[in-house]
């Protein structure tokens, strides 16, 4: 099974939607697969995890952030570890950020373009990092 490495450019949780206490789980990545899966394990004192299984994803969408075309994916099956996998694993990476800090990192980039790039047009809001528009 080939594995890949990916880094979500968003990851958005959509609380009570679909029915009361549900909560759906959409991430954005720069990927050319339709459908994926990411393996979970656990974690012990000693760094050595244990599969729980996988969580597979598929494409609803495409939107441009910042200037690259990223796929919209909705989480749609969770697999029993041990599952055979219907599609690629890939390997997330990267750090969720507590709202202060996304709001404060936004504030830096924001000064930063306007300084740099005050003359900068977005084509749509998406272009400036919203995600996910029409969810």
């Amino acid at each position: 099974m080939k594995r890949a490495n990916s880094k979500p450019q968003a990851i958005v949780f959509i609380g009570n939607r679909r029915f009361p206490g549900s909560t759906e789980l959409c991430v954005a990545l720069e990927i050319d697969k339709s459908e994926f899966c990411v393996a979970l394990s656990d974690m012990d004192s000693f760094g050595k995890g244990k599969s729980l299984g996988y969580l597979r994803f598929i494409q609803y969408g495409t939107e441009v952030i910042l200037g690259k075309t990223v796929g919209r994916f909705v989480l749609t099956e969770v697999l029993p570890a041990g599952s055979q996998v219907p599609c690629p694993v890939i390997s997330l990476s990267g750090v969720l950020w507590s709202r202060l800090a996304a709001i404060e990192a936004h504030r830096s980039i924001s000064s930063f373009l306007s300084e740099e790039c005050p003359k900068k047009q977005f084509d749509s809001p998406s272009e400036q990092g919203g995600f996910p528009h029409g969810i």
